[in-house]
């Protein structure tokens, strides 16, 4: 797909999604359209609310043609749900209160678990079947439906902290949407929303960030921090925004604002999380937390919760997938170039794996030869990630930098340390690695 930032002079045949102003400005073109459709889609600002909008009668018909995908589940519980990301806007809030909660548009439903095994009171209404297959593997309070059918239902019932992230954005009356999620605060609630952030529609960024931003087919608006804080504001709400990296952060109440701490991460409480994750029955969600929470626990400076985390991943790979993290076998996998593909045998989590893992065998081991023997798996596994899956792969794309430095450290270390008494002829994979050691000082003589 072609994202086409030139400016033809086009002119909208719908005014604003969001304000309803005219007057909007052709800002680019990803051609062709999602899932094979040939009309390109046009994303236009509106000068009025400074937010985008895709024009068109139905912009997000991808999901008329989307069908039911056990794959994408798998994708999204081994490591495209951004769980910390999630919990963020959350856990700003200090103190953490004692209310109940809901998630509207919860998909497979982590923040209701997350609340849930707090103990307090946790509801999320999902439409799709993922939301479904959340309600039976987190065992949570997961309805389906959609958010009018659920008011209507449940006539007077009202929520401390009303919760929705990267939902609006693929409501086609962002207002409307608005409003009914204020209809469910509690007087004393707090409503917390996210949304791709607007100043992510840019050239700049990185191409499989744009993508997910974007993601074509599916949104219909991406709604400036103003925008939303005026919509709130109608409703006579105290609004504050946040805009970090590519999400917009909103925080709003009726009475005084809590205190909202952003950039200071409640890292013990998502760490507690994954480790009752960690325990799900479902070996897709119980991995997927697993290898989040060696991570993010080697990241955030927890050295021993990260190592009981990487033996317990060692051993479940093993069990589950049959594959050895630090001897990884990747014939298969790189001999296929589908989306989505190989998740039973190969997670999606399994780059990120070998990434850490590699450092965490480097740091407690000194085993050099392992090291980088799974640096050269990890920079080809999130290699095909970020190149063959680009609308699931920004993180791999993130950490593809990282992990080809992070190569040619240990490609220096096995030269100093492993070189000279290694058996003849070379291993074919240290003789490999040997050849890019050579390629990369020729490039630095260069």
């Amino acid at each position: 797909m072609n994202v086409d930032f030139a400016h033809t002079g086009d002119v909208p045949v719908k005014p604003c999604r969001v304000c309803g102003a005219g007057g909007a400005t052709l800002h680019l073109t990803l051609s062709p359209g999602p899932n094979g459709r040939t009309a390109p889609l046009r994303l236009f600002r509106c000068p009025s609310c400074a937010s985008f909008y895709f024009d068109g009668e139905e912009p997000a018909g991808a999901y008329e043609d989307m069908p039911l995908s056990e794959t994408f589940w798998l994708d999204y519980v081994q490591v495209g749900a951004g769980i910390s990301a999630m919990l963020a806007p959350l856990l700003a809030l200090r103190p953490l209160p004692d209310t109940s909660l809901i998630d509207v548009g919860a998909g497979f439903g982590f923040i209701v678990d997350f609340w849930r095994r707090r103990g307090h009171a946790a509801v999320g209404i999902e439409p799709s079947h993922y939301g479904q297959l959340g309600r039976e593997k987190l065992g949570i309070d997961n309805r389906p439906g959609d958010l009018d059918a659920f008011i209507a239902a449940n006539p007077g019932q009202r929520f401390g902290i009303v919760y929705s992230s990267e939902v609006i954005e693929h409501t086609p009356d962002p207002q409307r949407f608005i409003d009914s999620l204020v209809a469910l605060m509690a007087d004393d609630g707090t409503l917390i929303l996210t949304t791709p952030s607007t100043a992510a529609v840019s050239p700049e960024t990185e191409s499989s960030s744009l993508i997910a931003v974007l993601s074509p087919g599916f949104h219909y608006t991406i709604i400036s921090p103003q925008a939303l804080s005026d919509m709130l504001s109608r409703h006579g709400l105290q609004v504050r925004t946040h805009t970090e990296g590519v999400q917009t952060f909103v925080w709003a109440r009726r009475r005084q604002m809590p205190d909202v701490v952003v950039n200071e991460p409640q890292w013990p409480l998502y760490l507690d999380y994954l480790e009752n994750l960690a325990a799900a029955q479902d070996p897709h969600v119980s991995t997927g937390a697993l290898c989040r929470l060696f991570k993010d626990s080697l990241n955030t400076g927890d050295a021993a919760r990260a190592g009981r985390a990487y033996e317990r991943l060692l051993t479940a790979t093993r069990r589950i997938y049959a594959f050895e993290i630090e001897e990884p076998n990747l014939t298969e996998l790189l001999q296929n170039s589908l989306p989505l593909a190989l998740l039973d045998r190969f997670p999606a989590w399994l780059g990120n794996a070998l990434l850490f893992g590699a450092l965490q065998v480097g740091f407690t081991r000194g085993d050099y030869r392992t090291k980088l023997r799974m640096l050269d798996a990890a920079v080809r596994v999130l290699e095909r990630r970020a190149e063959v899956e680009r609308q699931f792969g920004q993180e791999a794309a993130h950490f593809l930098p990282f992990a080809r430095r992070q190569y040619q450290i240990a490609l220096c270390e096995n030269l100093q340390t492993s070189l000279p008494g290694v058996e003849k002829p070379l291993p074919d994979d240290l003789r490999r690695n040997l050849d890019s050691l050579q390629t990369l000082i020729s490039g630095l003589e260069d």
